[in-house]
């Protein structure tokens, strides 16, 4: 019975599909996948190079550097020696350049430099010498002296008294106008200068922008001078123009000679033989050209008499006392200037004037030119002075 029921079940469902309209047949849509390609991004591909070239370099090291090592240390070092080298060259450079800008400044300062007119510069005197040795360190003994080496004071002049005239006694300065050593007949002169306490001509140290162009580290031609004052320091032009720094100083020579003939007492004549030496550099202050004027008198500047008898009394003449006071150049006239002396209070004038060979010459306005002792020095001869005594103590 169970079967028929299934058998008739299946009729109908048969018999349902035969007469039910025909249907399309559909099939079923496909599964989806992501149908987007992968692609690297820039940021990768600069990260990638990076790491490989990381990896290049380090396996490079790896296998070169051991070989590679002494040729690259020596490449460091020449590098490094190359970079001091030239860093050494630009510090001398800028050296140069800031000393060549000081030693300008300096120059041009001596070429404006003007002492006052009333400045004296050079005296012998003794109230006069004591006012320039008061100022310590300014002035110094002008007696033929030398500075002693040997000593911390080098040149300066130091209190009075004369020293340096007797070799030596406490004021840093050897030698002078007399060497008791080498001569018996000398020490008996200095022994008897002593005595009256004659006092050295004394001159008024180099100051201002001379000094510290003298003194600058970068050197000069103007530096090897040995002279300790100046007289006149400034600007001149030559006739034609040329611009020149001048430099005069005063120095003594002095020499002492025995007058024969007196029995009752010796007599030593002492001429301290004045001289003016001018020095022209150019306007860099290169290329100096000296020019000296000797300047004298027919009579002695000293007289020494020591008696002969057992007293030993000493007296001293003196023909004249000068002063010299700081030159003045001539507004008017750049190749001219003037120096202002002074002898025992009788005043005088000195002309300078500079030539187109740059020479110059000296002349004061009272006197004569003697001759020329060499091509650069010469002979001036002025009028006598009057003779004072000094008091024997």
């Amino acid at each position: 019975m169970d079967t028929e029921t299934t058998t008739s079940t299946r009729d109908r469902v048969n018999e349902q599909a035969a007469t039910a309209p025909t249907q399309p047949l559909t099939t079923a849509p496909p599964l989806e996948y992501d149908q987007r390609t992968r692609q690297i991004t820039r940021g990768q591909m600069r990260f990638f190079l990076l790491l490989l070239t990381i990896n290049t370099f380090l396996f490079g090291a790896f296998i070169c550097l051991p070989l590679a090592s002494p040729f690259l240390k020596k490449m460091l070092e020449d590098y490094q020696a190359q970079r001091e080298q030239k860093r050494q060259v630009a510090a001398a450079e800028a050296q140069q350049k800031q000393d060549a800008a000081k030693l300008r400044g300096l120059i041009d300062a001596c070429l404006q430099y003007t002492a006052p007119a009333d400045d004296m510069v050079y005296a012998e005197a003794e109230d006069d010498v004591a006012k320039l040795l008061a100022a310590a360190g300014r002035a110094y003994l002008a007696d033929g002296s030398s500075p002693n080496v040997r000593s911390n004071g080098g040149g300066g002049g130091g209190g009075g008294g004369g020293g340096g005239l007797f070799g030596g006694d406490g004021d840093d300065r050897i030698g002078g106008i007399l060497r008791p050593a080498q001569d018996q007949r000398l020490q008996d002169v200095a022994k008897a200068l002593k005595s009256v306490h004659w006092q050295p001509p004394a001159a008024h140290k180099i100051k201002g922008p001379l000094a510290a162009l003298i003194a600058a580290p970068v050197g000069s031609p103007i530096s090897t001078i040995r002279d300790e004052n100046a007289v006149f320091l400034h600007e001149m032009k030559t006739p034609a123009g040329q611009r020149r720094l001048v430099w005069v100083s005063i120095t003594n020579r002095p020499t002492s000679n025995e007058y024969p003939g007196n029995q009752e007492r010796l007599q030593y004549n002492i001429t301290l033989n004045r001289r003016f030496n001018a020095y022209v550099f150019d306007q860099d202050a290169d290329k100096p050209v000296l020019t000296s004027a000797l300047i004298q008198t027919s009579t002695p500047d000293l007289v020494l008499l020591i008696n002969n008898t057992t007293d030993g009394k000493v007296e001293l003449q003196k023909h004249g006392q000068w002063r010299v006071f700081a030159g003045q150049p001539d507004k008017g006239d750049a190749s001219h200037f003037t120096i202002a002396y002074d002898i025992d209070g009788k005043p005088g004038v000195i002309d300078g004037r500079l030539t187109d060979g740059d020479r110059l010459m000296l002349e004061p306005r009272v006197g004569r030119l003697n001759s020329w002792k060499s091509g650069e020095e010469y002979v001036w001869d002025l009028a006598d002075a009057t003779p004072t005594t000094v008091p024997v103590k």
